[in-house]
């Protein structure tokens, strides 16, 4: 996923959790190729790295803060056939997503078209994580999809052009909010399948998403209307009880 450095760059009633369908493992997380992820801001750390910083591992080409093109920092290519292609059907979401973004460094969108382009690029995103939770997805990736929607979700549920957008278009608020609380139990799901101890690093990034996610609140001024228009009530994004996310 392709960061900007400016800023345009947030039980239950009812629970909603994904249909879990968890297919062979196909190895797409790049563990050794990581950019630090700063929760307190929610954005990539592109200028050093401070021991606030979390390591995320990038997926397949184009998934992962400030990875896109198969390297940290790269130039998302243009469709419909980019090199390096997608992976997969999760990459493909991610280059699309980056698409959006470097068009938007590229000075392609119009200034004030900014803010609503970010915003459609991170919801749509996050809607089709969502989507893709209820196919065959193999481990790593029923994994990095939950981490992707924690991550991008959080920051959408944290910015105050992103709460805008959602207040706007209630139907995309309500979709968001189902799929951040999906994820949280699907990247339970999707760590206790995954062989090896790399994914165990992943325990600290989720929880301090989720914990800072919660910690910064505008986003609960959308639940009466979510639950009024759409009939979802909002996630209690706190911190699990167990030791992992």
């Amino acid at each position: 996923m392709l960061a900007l450095e400016a800023p345009a760059r947030p039980g239950p009633a009812q629970q909603v959790i994904a249909r879990v369908v968890v297919g062979r493992s196909s190895m797409f997380i790049n563990w050794d190729v990581t950019a630090r992820f700063d929760p307190n801001s929610l954005v990539s750390s592109t200028q050093g790295i401070s021991t606030h910083d979390i390591p995320i591992p990038s997926y397949g080409n184009y998934g992962g803060p400030n990875y896109t093109a198969g390297v940290e920092g790269g130039t998302t290519p243009e469709g419909p056939n980019p090199t390096p292609a997608p992976v997969d059907a999760l990459d493909t979401l991610f280059w699309q997503h980056d698409l959006v973004y470097q068009h938007v460094k590229d000075g392609l969108v119009p200034p004030q078209d900014i803010p609503n382009a970010i915003a459609k690029a991170d919801v749509s995103l996050v809607e089709g994580l969502y989507a893709l939770t209820k196919t065959n997805l193999d481990p790593e990736a029923f994994l990095y999809d939950a981490l992707g929607t924690l991550t991008v979700g959080a920051k959408i549920l944290t910015t105050p052009s992103e709460l805008a957008y959602l207040k706007a278009n209630p139907l995309d608020a309500g979709a968001v909010l189902t799929a951040v609380q999906a994820a949280i139990p699907n990247f339970e799901i999707g760590l206790a399948e995954t062989p090896g101890n790399e994914a165990r690093s992943l325990n600290g990034a989720c929880s301090r998403l989720v914990s800072r996610s919660s910690s910064r609140r505008p986003w609960l001024r959308l639940v009466r209307p979510v639950h009024r228009r759409t009939r979802i009530s909002a996630p209690r994004l706190a911190r699990p009880r167990s030791s992992r996310c």
